[in-house]
Parts: C-alpha cells; sequence; structure tokens
C-alpha cells in the first residue's frame, strides 16, 4: 500500500511539474530551453502511471491470505456442534 501511494505521489509531483513548466512556457520562457526538464518530467508521469496501472488494487486481498483468515477460524463445524444453543436464543431471542 505504501509503495502504492509512493507511486502516486510521483505520478502527481511529475504533472504538478509538467504544469510548471507550462506555466514559465506561458509567461515567455523559450520552450526550447526547457525540453530536456519537459521530456523528463513526462518520462517520470508515464513510468509512474504505467507502475500503477500494472499493480493489483492496494486493496487486493491474495489467496494466501484468504486461505489463512480461513484457518484462523478454526473447526467451525465442530464449534457450532458444542455450542449451547440455550444462549445462542436467548442472544438472537434479545436483538430482535
Amino acid at each position: 500500500m505504501a509503495d502504492h501511494e509512493a507511486t502516486r505521489n510521483r505520478a502527481a509531483d511529475a504533472e504538478t511539474q509538467l504544469r510548471g513548466l507550462q506555466v514559465g512556457v506561458e509567461a515567455g520562457v523559450d520552450p526550447v530551453a526547457l525540453v530536456d526538464a519537459i521530456n523528463e518530467a513526462q518520462a517520470q508521469r508515464a513510468a509512474a502511471t504505467a507502475e500503477l496501472e500494472g499493480a493489483p488494487a492496494p486493496a487486493a486481498v491474495t489467496d494466501a491470505e484468504i486461505h489463512a483468515m480461513i484457518d484462523s477460524l478454526g473447526d467451525v463445524g465442530a464449534k457450532l456442534t458444542e455450542a449451547d444453543l440455550g444462549a445462542l436464543n436467548s442472544c438472537t431471542a434479545n436483538s430482535a
């Protein structure tokens, strides 16, 4: 998740730099003098965007994590068989 956030920040920083360079051109700076800076910012933005597009969603849960969550529940069937149904009935009666 932190890597995803850092990549988004790099893309945003590159976009901000490009906007600043555009403002400079609009203010009269010779665009030829900014070619290298523009190319570098565009390359940084493209790299960060490609990285974001190829990365899994930050909230994605892997198969292994799902299996670990299921395993952490233990033997649910056995727990239900051993459960005190009287206590369960009183809980559900109070919540209705």
